[in-house]
C-alpha cells in the first residue's frame, strides 16, 4: 500500500523498489513450498526451519528499506543511475 500511495505521488516509487517487492515475493513463495514439503516429508524440515529464518531476515530487511525510503529517494537513484 505504501509504495503504490507512493507511485501516485511520485511517478517511478514503484520502480524504485521493485527489486525489493519481487526478492520478498520470492522469499515467502519458497518459504511456503519448502513448509509443504517438510509437511509431507521429514527429509525437507531442516532445509525449511532454516530458509524461514534467512527469509525473515531478508524480508525484514525490504520491509525496513521500503518503509525509511521517502519519495526523494526516487530522484536520488534515477541520478545514480545515469551516472552508469
Amino acid at each position: 500500500e505504501r509504495v503504490e500511495s507512493g507511485d501516485k505521488e511520485k511517478p517511478g516509487f514503484k520502480d524504485f523498489h521493485a527489486r525489493r517487492l519481487v526478492e520478498t515475493a520470492g522469499h515467502i513463495i519458497i518459504t511456503y513450498l519448502l513448509a509443504r514439503q517438510a509437511g509431507e516429508c521429514e527429509e525437507y524440515v531442516n532445509s525449511a526451519r532454516i530458509f524461514v529464518k534467512l527469509a525473515e531476515g531478508k524480508i525484514g530487511e525490504a520491509y525496513t528499506y521500503v518503509m525509511n525510503s521517502s519519495l526523494d529517494d526516487v530522484d536520488l537513484f534515477k541520478a545514480v543511475e545515469q551516472e552508469c
